[in-house]
């Protein structure tokens, strides 16, 4: 094991706090409650170079300042007896940094290395703070910092801000440490929690809960037909596994296809995916879930904070030429994002109470989501040549809780389409023949857009 040192940064004097949780920590609360003891599913992890390096003195003001212009990053949380969930501001506290050795060139690679094990170390919620950083360099400069962050304290998008602040923080006490940058003017969890409690927010919620009523009338009760008690009970360590397209088919087709029909590319992947589960399932509508951002104000762009949650959608495709399948999706898609922000609490016990009604529970685990960024469509001799991508086979979990789960996942400059499954109710050559069918689809809808070329 590598030797290190430890850098303590304390800090003190600051804004105390205790209340409710607000509805992003709420909503990722549940399954991090749900995997306890392996939460670290959840954790969140950066590398921020240095460039010239910084000295440890230095790093120790950087991240003092962070912690205070970042009130999530000294945020505790206990759970109530009701179910509920509390979090509490500390004032004060201890930042444990831990320095490694390494030289410039190196610095960053052994960062990056370092946090993989960070990353699989649940935090202890309840004591704080959810974060925790390491250092690489030498003695006198440090070149790379490594943080882990708890998602019950933000969101991928809130870690992506931090490291920005992070880097101008650094950039600032090089120059003059007399001086800060301009702090981001997003909202600090206890400011969101004072903002769901207020009228605005309550009609948002109570608009959501009317929407998704409407889809839960009419969604199925579950996709897949129940595993056998006896196979359900089974404790596999390779249980659910994921599926995905060895190849850029899937990216570069809805891509095309998104730009001659006007929709967006994750609209077209959708559709596609929709009417490959009507076909293998024999389900009409299928319900899915899509995990959203709601970073959609400037309070939330800029805040340090936690605020995806799931957004629902229910499409029908029987009789649907796939381009109207996708006209539906990208309607359905955008309905969701407006309908994406609401008490949690409030909404399971709308589910339960329409599971109720039907003398069934339903089964909403099955998920959807396009993470790529946006790019341009692909040129026609890009898509002229496709081929189907085989499917390959990735990771294995013992425990997951979701059904199924496709994504659409960019990696080393392309994206590829992966889906996560669990075998006990769709097995292994049942989820290829889904996976490869939503590729087919894609490609046989490119090939009718395509021009014969010429002789």
């Amino acid at each position: 094991m590598k030797q290190y040192s430890e850098i303590t940064v304390e800090y003190g004097g600051l804004e105390s706090w205790s209340g409710p949780a607000t509805w992003g920590q709420s909503a990722i609360w549940a399954p991090i409650a749900w995997y306890a003891p392996d939460d670290h599913y959840f954790n969140l992890d950066r590398v921020l170079t240095l460039g010239s390096g910084l000295t440890p003195v230095d790093l120790s003001a950087v991240l003092r300042d962070a912690v205070t212009r970042h009130p999530a990053l000294r945020t505790a949380f206990t759970p109530q007896p009701d179910g509920s969930l509390r979090q509490i501001l500390h004032g004060s506290g201890t930042v444990r940094v831990r320095h490694f050795p390494a030289e410039r060139g190196e610095a960053e690679a052994a960062a990056r290395s370092l946090l993989a094990a960070e990353r699989r170390e649940s935090f202890d919620l309840a004591a704080g703070p959810p974060l925790r950083v390491i250092a690489v360099g030498s003695a006198d400069l440090i070149y790379a910092v490594g943080l882990v962050v708890s998602h019950l304290v933000t969101d991928g998008g809130g870690v992506d801000i931090l490291i920005d602040d992070l880097r101008k923080l650094a950039a600032y006490r090089r120059r003059d440490p007399s001086r800060l940058p301009p702090k981001p003017e997003g909202r600090s969890p206890r400011e969101q929690a004072e903002y769901e409690a207020g009228p605005a927010a309550q009609r948002r919620g109570a608009a959501a809960l009317g929407q998704w009523r409407a889809l839960l009338d009419d969604a199925p009760t579950r996709l897949l037909p129940q595993a056998p008690a006896e196979a359900d009970a089974t404790d596999a360590p390779d249980r659910w596994r994921e599926a995905w397209l060895d190849g850029p088919a899937v990216d570069l087709a809805s891509r095309w296809l998104a730009d001659r029909w006007h929709r967006s590319p994750g609209a077209v992947v959708l559709a596609a995916f929709v009417a490959g589960l009507t076909a293998f399932t024999g389900q009409d509508p299928v319900a899915l879930k899509v995990i959203l951002g709601n970073r959609v104000s400037a309070a939330q762009r800029s805040a340090v904070g936690n605020f995806a949650q799931d957004g629902l959608i229910c499409l029908r495709s029987a009789g649907l030429q796939l381009v109207d399948l996708a006209a539906q999706a990208d309607a359905a898609l955008l309905a969701a994002a407006r309908h994406g922000h609401y008490d949690p609490a409030a909404m399971r016990d709308a589910v339960a109470e329409v599971g109720k009604e039907r003398g069934d529970a339903l089964e909403l685990t099955s998920y959807f989501n396009d993470f790529r960024p946006p790019a341009a469509a692909p040129d026609e001799q890009q898509v002229r040549g496709l081929e189907p991508a085989p499917v390959r086979w990735g990771e294995a979990w013992a425990k997951q809780d979701w059904l199924m789960f496709l994504k659409v996942w960019p990696e080393g400059g392309s994206s590829y389409a992966r889906l996560l499954a669990d075998t006990r109710r769709l097995p292994c050559e049942q989820a290829e023949v889904l996976l490869s069918g939503i590729q087919d689809l894609l490609l046989s809808e490119v090939k009718e857009t395509l021009v014969p070329s010429a002789a």
